[in-house]
């Protein structure tokens, strides 16, 4: 199955019975949390807390720059600013949700294919802009918004997924494709070892790609920047996503974890564990750095998952019985207790007029609050 992102480049740019106007199931699509400031993309628009995860606000997709199927790479740095993805480039928000302001160049013109940070809190962006050169920009002080070029660019490919080794912040690994003679995608995989100076191609021979695969950098480990893992997406008739583990820097992988549909999210933990949530294939853990998973008992449809600096985690469930949690917390990864559910959303983000949240947010509000149940009873599941 293609994944998202990448069927809006290609385009140019269970859950519950209610259907959104964009046409989508009521879903959270990731979580982000620096102390008090989280954000948490969710199929209609954007939920942020400023208080820890207490409370929950709603801005709608037209405060945020983006819409219909699209889910934009997220972040909160260490100053509290919530850093997002959308069709105008790179947005950041320093107001707790309010104004979402466009970073300008070089995304003014280039569609910024994923967005990360750093250990050392520096941001990372790779481009997917067809018919013009593509590669990576970094900003070495996420306060400020000027990204500078490295060392990767191509005229024909498009650079869909990129992660930074915790552990050696010059070591970083993307992924892309370029569209072959068939008009299909075929993956390409690079690394830096110097800080992003210059990338080296990394051999693809080894993955079971499929009739339209799509090639993600997942994870590094993060005590050793030679461990990667890396996620084939495929077609349900060709098998199913598979995920793969590299133990030499990307040199070669092996089979990690093959599923029957999606592989949604991989968290490489601070404790050496790996966690995968497979949305309706449930959660994943593997004790062993990767080498084996188990499945947990009853634990959540996981779609995100997000560690924090105090080790504990944060994940996506379904929202809906059996897995009444749109945003859940966990110490281990196998046991979660639910942080919130959508009937609980507090309100529209409340901001100043003249921005478009406070223009064009709250007149939907009484329409996503009868969709929802907030304040009342959940929809039913179907």
């Amino acid at each position: 199955m293609l994944a998202p992102r990448l069927l809006v480049v290609l385009l140019g740019i269970a859950v519950s019975s209610t259907v959104l106007a964009n046409g989508r199931f009521p879903a959270s699509r990731g979580v982000s949390a620096q102390a008090d400031s989280w954000m948490v993309p969710v199929t209609f628009g954007m939920l942020v807390s400023n208080d820890g995860g207490s409370s929950f606000y709603w801005l709608c997709e037209d405060a945020l720059g983006y819409g219909g199927t699209y889910d934009p790479d997220h972040l909160v740095d260490a100053q509290g600013d919530r850093w997002i993805t959308s069709f105008d480039g790179i947005r950041v928000s320093r107001d707790g949700g309010c104004t979402w302001n466009a970073v300008g160049a070089p995304f003014d013109t280039l569609f910024p294919g994923a967005l990360t940070m750093d250990s050392a809190g520096r941001l990372w962006v790779v481009t997917a802009q067809a018919g013009v050169d593509n590669g990576a920009y970094r900003n070495d002080d996420s306060s400020g918004a000027v990204f500078g070029a490295l060392g990767l660019s191509s005229p024909e490919g498009l650079f869909t997924s990129i992660a930074v080794a915790p552990s050696l912040t010059s070591r970083a690994y993307v992924a892309g494709f370029v569209i072959g003679e068939l008009g299909l995608p075929e993956p390409l995989l690079l690394s830096t070892n110097d800080d992003g100076a210059s990338w080296d191609p990394l051999p693809v021979d080894a993955f079971d790609l499929g009739d339209q695969p799509t090639l993600e950098v997942r994870a590094v480990s993060q005590a050793d920047p030679d461990v990667v893992f890396v996620s084939v997406g495929r077609t349900p008739e060709n098998g199913g996503d598979v995920l793969y583990r590299s133990v030499d820097g990307g040199q070669s992988f092996a089979e990690a974890l093959t599923m029957v549909g999606g592989i949604e999210a991989v968290l490489a933990r601070a404790n050496g564990e790996i966690v995968v949530g497979a949305g309706a294939q449930g959660t994943w853990v593997s004790a062993n750095a990767g080498q084996s998973f188990e499945q947990v008992e009853g634990g959540p449809l996981l779609s995100c998952v997000y560690e924090r600096a105090d080790g504990s985690l944060l994940g996506c469930g379904s929202n809906v019985a059996p897995d009444p949690l749109a945003i859940g917390s966990s110490s281990d990864g196998r046991s979660w207790d639910s942080v919130l559910t959508f009937d609980a959303i507090a309100g529209p983000l409340e901001c100043e007029a003249g921005t478009p949240q406070r223009d064009s947010c709250a007149e939907l509000w009484p329409g996503l609050v009868e969709q929802l149940g907030i304040g009342g009873d959940q929809p039913d599941a179907g």
